[in-house]
């Protein structure tokens, strides 16, 4: 669905894309990492007839049982750009199609639909269906064929401006995904439609997932999910089996769940009806390693009567009483009292975890941002709504990067650079699980602080461990220690898990061109797109580049950020309520960039090595132990902060050791009997 939005289509570009990272002054601005080939990947800001509506099928024998379908809503006469390498040769592109989404497992791939901003100076056209990516067409390893070009048209065309055209042999999806996409060889490139022969929807926008992949020549595949190019201008002719009553249920679990032992946990599912009768009700079972629970009848408050029709379904998961890793499936056993009939995925499946407690789940937000992105701001904005709203339960982290930045975090440069890890600025990572997304917007540009559902996304999953933390300056002030301990909830003879860590700093600011913030928001004044947050005037306001701002969370140096964790910091087997501790030094001498000693908080993370996504995570402020004294405290001096010897802030005094924090700076350990 197109966006009616009232503002200038340099002003929309601007506000949509996520900026690629210049590493010199002058930014950059051909993007290189969508092949390894020496060539520039361009677009031209050009649109087709932006307000024609959408034309219909060109082909007379579509049936009843057939549609078109895609991540492309088939609207060649619509927002469509186009997108290239400026270079002659072969150009491979492709959409996914998963087994386990709504037109996966049971569907059958009928035909495809496609277009070229011109057919000039282009042959040997193919399309094709492949299980695997294929290095050419005719290496598909289901079908291909080679399409006559004087059948074809392209977007010049005053009747169809698109192709549709069959498989010769149709393909039904099993439990494998599918590559479905068309093949050409470009002969020249002189023209501008030569060199940007591929057809981009949605552009400026981030690639969908599955939307876009491609390979030029003989160079590598090339998933574009997540880049500000588009998605590739196809759709697919999808048939499906004539059912009556057919429930279908996505394919796997997001992420793996976690519950308190002996208790039950709501876990919500997309279910897709796949009959003519609609679904009224539907029964269910649920099977924990070799427990089968009894059937469950699900009456629903309205009938769902649409074919394809997704719908949402909390189904209530048992927690076994033993603590541990087990397997969970839940299964669609009948639809309106008869037999599934459903062709697809009846069942979905994932790991489940019983724990001894349920601990505090932080999360850990790192934000990729620079003094030299004007839309860096909105990072801004968004961090400090997130701390005003949750405290301490996001830990966020500010990584600058860039050479012009006065606060570049070498430690983070693997990250940031070359699209090594970020596909544009700023963008945001949660807990490594949603990643790549705008840390205001979230995964929908354009959504008023879409950001904090991505965040509770992840705040509202179990955490299969916890991690404390202590950190503070050694007897020299030169290095600071920072001590952790982590505890599993449940027993994991097999995982692979590490620590990491964070430094980061407080209230930054400087003079001179490495603290000065590029700032475009003044282009957007008037124009609406940002007045639901009204922390965006004063940036509106502030002019093209603002001096003396004050940074928070800026990341200083990092340990084990960039392998998944220090290889060695946990051991397996993990055992519940044993903890494991490590202990890493940071040298001041290694961050010059460190204004105040007393604004460090160290971060600490706990990586599941096997997906790369962070468990749980904590922070804690930066001791000054070398003014520590065993003395009772008897001067004018008041407390200002209080913690245990393990980094936990504390209201009270408690038993044992106490560290105190003073308003003359002094940190003193007082011992309370």
């Amino acid at each position: 669905m197109k966006k009616n939005l009232s503002v200038s289509v340099k002003t929309l570009f601007a506000a949509l894309t996520m900026m690629a990272l210049p590493m010199l002054s002058n930014a950059q601005t051909n993007l290189k990492h969508v092949a390894p080939a020496n060539y520039s990947i361009t677009r031209t800001p050009r649109v087709f007839n932006a307000e024609k509506p959408v034309m219909n099928s060109v082909l007379t024998d579509v049936k009843e049982n057939e549609q078109w379908w895609g991540y492309f809503d088939g609207d060649y006469e619509g927002n469509t750009g186009m997108l290239g390498l400026e270079a002659p040769g072969v150009y491979n592109c492709c959409v996914k199609i998963s087994s386990g989404c709504q037109m996966g497992k049971g569907k059958t791939i009928e035909g495809l639909k496609f277009s070229f901003p011109s057919l000039d100076d282009i042959n040997d056209i193919y399309i094709w269906i492949s299980e695997t990516l294929p290095q050419s067409a005719e290496t598909a390893d289901v079908t291909w064929q080679k399409v006559d070009k004087s059948m074809l048209t392209d977007l010049r065309s005053t009747e169809a401006k698109f192709n549709e055209v069959r498989f010769d042999k149709p393909f039904m999806i099993g439990d494998k995904d599918v590559y479905v996409g068309y093949s050409f060889n470009v002969v020249k490139a002189e023209t501008e439609e030569a060199k940007q022969p591929m057809l981009i929807t949605k552009w400026p926008e981030t690639t969908d997932k599955n939307a876009l992949i491609f390979k030029f020549a003989n160079e590598e595949w090339t998933d574009c999910a997540s880049y500000p190019f588009g998605n590739l201008a196809v759709q697919m002719l999808m048939s499906k089996l004539e059912t009556k009553n057919a429930v279908s249920i996505q394919r796997n679990f997001d992420s793996e769940i976690a519950g308190k032992k002996g208790t039950e946990i709501s876990v919500t599912l997309d279910l897709t009806n796949e009959g003519s009768e609609g679904c009224s009700e539907f029964k269910y079972v649920v099977q924990c390693g070799t427990d089968q629970y009894p059937e469950e009848t699900v009456v629903l408050d309205k009938k769902i009567t649409n074919v394809d029709e997704v719908f949402e379904y909390t189904f209530n998961i048992p927690v076994k009483e033993e603590t541990g890793r087990d397997t969970v499936m839940v299964k669609i056993t009948s639809v309106n009292g008869v037999a599934n009939e459903s062709v697809g995925f009846t069942t979905c499946g994932g790991s489940i975890y019983s724990l001894s407690k349920v601990a505090d789940h932080n999360v850990f937000v790192e934000h990729f941002v620079g003094i030299w992105n004007g839309h860096s701001p909105r990072a801004y904005v968004a961090m400090d709504r997130m701390t005003e709203t949750y405290g301490n339960k996001a830990i966020i982290v500010s990584v600058h990067a860039g050479n012009v930045e006065a606060m570049e975090c070498a430690d983070y440069k693997d990250m940031t650079y070359y699209y090594k890890g970020t596909s544009g600025f700023p963008a945001a990572f949660v807990d490594r699980t949603i990643n790549n997304v705008d840390p205001y917007w979230g995964e929908e540009m354009l959504s008023d602080f879409g950001f904090e559902d991505c965040f509770l996304k992840i705040y509202n999953t179990v955490a299969l461990a916890e991690i404390k933390l202590n950190a503070y300056f050694d007897d020299s002030g030169e290095n600071i220690i920072a001590d952790s301990e982590t505890e599993f909830l449940c027993n994991t003879e097999n995982g692979d898990y590490a620590v990491g860590y964070v430094l980061k700093e407080d209230g930054m600011s400087g003079e001179g061109q490495g603290w000065e913030q590029t700032n475009q928001f003044g282009d957007f004044k008037d124009s609406g797109i940002f007045d639901a947050d009204p922390r965006f005037e004063w940036w509106m306001n502030a002019g093209e580049v603002v001096k003396g701002y004050v940074f928070n969370n800026v990341a200083i140096g990092a340990k084990g950020m960039l392998k998944k964790g220090i290889q060695g910091s946990l051991n397996a087997p993990f055992v519940e309520n044993t903890p494991q501790k490590h202990s890493v030094t940071f040298a001041l001498a290694d961050y010059p960039v460190i204004q105040n000693k007393d604004n460090l908080t160290m971060c600490a993370v706990i990586f599941d090595r096997s997906n790369g996504r962070i468990v749980n995570s904590c922070a804690v402020k930066v001791l000054s132990v070398n003014a520590i004294s065993d003395v009772n405290v008897d001067n004018e001096a008041v407390e200002i902060e209080r913690y245990t010897v393990d980094g936990r802030r504390i209201e009270a005094p408690v038993k044992d050791v106490n560290i105190v924090r003073y308003s003359d700076g002094s940190v003193r350990k007082v011992f309370i009997r």
